[in-house]
């Protein structure tokens, strides 16, 4: 989901920008932010404001002639300034005239766009430009790979355990923190203990604790969105929390996949859920080659075009 805050001059620009703020919303991509339309100097409404921005992706400010003379547009302006250091914040001014920039806007920074001009005649198509932009620009910064290894670790006429790799790119030039990484996996291997019914083991999935650090394990169990997959078995999680994922960087995490002997393929989900930027997910197949075990499918869902992941597997009986 894409945040954004529209900072406007009540008196000149506040039609426009209830214009473009309903405009955003009718885009699934979008939640648009505007900011109050009463602007009493309270601190009240200053903390409120501060802590809508602070969870924007986008920064949009009516920075016309006007506005640019407004105390509110200023004062949440050199706030938003603080943000552009961080996550791909990116100011985004809507002008007059380019003339009329100057303070903040005169940043060299990478995080400020060059903005739109007002159409006055015709402000739906400054509104169309903007929304294009903001789906265009906007990027989930992870990127996941997943990859077999294919050397055993242990086989018996149950199940084998291979050694797999989950690599994580942060594309961005910014440190990533607190985001999560969550698979759902089939549960497929029930076990009776007499009086308790049928039991499951506790995961298909480990990762090896001699080269995880111990900060990468995840103590909150991340929100689980079911509209999102389609599940024929019974689930089992495996989680991480990713602290700190520092800008252009990979990192690698070795797991532990045990797989009963009688499958002959099964699919899993994965899905990064950062603070701000959302969730991307992954569907991936795994299948039974012969002797050995390769990696069928592991791509990113695409919203508007893929269906829901797959959870489930298939054996040979």
């Amino acid at each position: 989901m894409i945040r954004v805050f529209i900072s406007y001059c009540t008196e000149s620009d506040g039609e426009t920008a209830t214009s473009l703020y309903h405009f955003l919303s009718r885009e699934e991509k979008i939640e648009p932010i505007l900011a109050a339309i009463y602007r009493e100097p309270a601190i009240e409404n200053a903390e409120k404001i501060a802590n809508e921005i602070d969870i924007c992706n986008f920064f949009i400010t009516f920075y016309t002639r006007k506005g640019k003379e407004n105390i509110w547009v200023n004062q949440e302006l050199g706030y938003a300034f603080n943000h552009v250091r961080q996550n791909n914040f990116k100011i985004i001014p809507i002008f007059n005239n380019r003339s009329d920039f100057d303070g903040f806007l005169t940043s060299k920074s990478h995080n400020f766009y060059g903005g739109f001009k007002l159409n006055e005649e015709e402000p739906d198509r400054t509104m169309e430009e903007v929304k294009n932009y903001l789906i265009d620009k906007y990027n989930h910064p992870i990127k996941l790979g997943f990859r077999i290894e294919n050397n055993r670790f242990e086989s018996s006429n149950i199940q084998i355990t291979i050694k797999a790799i989950i690599w994580i790119y942060n594309q961005s030039s910014k440190k990533i923190q607190d985001a999560t990484l969550d698979f759902i996996l089939p549960s497929i291997f029930p076990i009776t203990i007499s009086g308790s019914g049928n039991l499951h083991l506790s995961s298909l999935l480990e990762n090896f604790d001699s080269l995880v650090k111990t900060e990468y394990e995840s103590k909150i169990v991340p929100e689980f969105h079911s509209n999102k997959f389609t599940i024929n078995r019974n689930i089992q999680r495996f989680n991480f929390l990713l602290k700190d994922i520092l800008g252009l960087n990979v990192y690698e995490i070795p797991v532990k996949i045990r797989i009963p002997s009688n499958l002959t393929e099964f699919f899993f989900g994965v899905y990064v859920n950062i603070p701000l930027f959302g969730t991307t997910y992954y569907q991936t197949k795994m299948q039974k080659d012969e002797t050995d075990w390769i990696l069928d499918d592991f791509h990113c869902l695409k919203d508007d075009i893929d269906g829901k992941i797959l959870i489930d597997y298939l054996d040979s009986d």
